[in-house]
């Protein structure tokens, strides 16, 4: 059953379900196991990375380590089932539901600005932009700023952005499978609103962050089953 059918048939949309779909695709698609109060991270790309180092050159790569501990957070995130019984459709549980939302986001941000600069060490002369462009979708060359930009309108450099409007902005969210009302919107793509009324601020799905961090694994990891000499370049950088 498709999750829009079985929000027409219910009144309710509990977090918990958007939750662990989401924890599924990220253990599923990173290795992850997601257990414990120190994940295991034997399994994920960035032991696979560190194993590749230590056969071809003997060598810890501390990036490597450094960016599979941090990507823990995410799946901290993931498993905390506090929110599971809130009610996306009910307008007193939205503020809760947004700051779980942010505080993955956060962490999210932090993840992309690595993933770029550890491109940009392995192939040494490409711009920010370009390698976003990389670590984006074929479809949506963008993808990656968008979404960068999203989080800097709404989740960090808020005076210039979103603060200057929010009066008590209304929140939306996108699993919830059905489309805002208002027609003023911030969202991924369009950020130019008019500060003169009060827009809703649009949150993507969770799994949709998920997938784009997905994205940036497969990225970095088939530039460096491809390219022997960017591998041999984040090695030297980090051994």
């Amino acid at each position: 059953m498709q999750v829009s059918q079985i929000h027409k048939m219910s009144n309710k949309i509990k977090f918990g379900k958007i939750r662990k779909k989401a924890f599924k695709t990220w253990k599923e698609y990173t290795g992850r196991s997601g257990k414990g109060y120190n994940e295991n991270i034997a399994g994920t790309y960035e032991c696979d990375w560190q194993n590749k180092a230590d056969k071809k050159y003997s060598m810890h790569i501390s990036v490597f380590c450094s960016l599979g501990e941090w990507a823990s957070n995410i799946s901290d995130i993931l498993k905390d089932k506090s929110l599971d019984n809130l009610d996306l459709l009910n307008i007193n549980h939205r503020q809760a539901l947004y700051r779980y939302y942010t505080r993955l986001l956060l962490v999210e941000s932090e993840m992309l600005t690595d993933f770029q600069n550890i491109f940009q060490v392995s192939v040494p002369g490409l711009t920010g932009n370009k390698v976003r462009q990389l670590l984006s979708t074929d479809s949506e060359e963008k993808e990656i700023n968008n979404l960068i930009g999203f989080i800097n309108t709404v989740c960090k450099h808020k005076t210039a952005n979103i603060h200057s409007c929010n009066h008590h902005l209304n929140i939306w969210f996108e699993d919830t499978g059905r489309d805002s009302r208002y027609k003023d919107q911030i969202k991924i793509g369009y950020l130019n609103f008019d500060k003169t009324k009060r827009p809703v601020v649009v949150v993507p799905q969770l799994e949709y962050f998920i997938n784009i961090l997905i994205q940036c694994y497969h990225a970095l990891d088939s530039l460096y089953n491809d390219n022997d000499l960017a591998f041999e370049e984040i090695c030297d950088k980090y051994h």
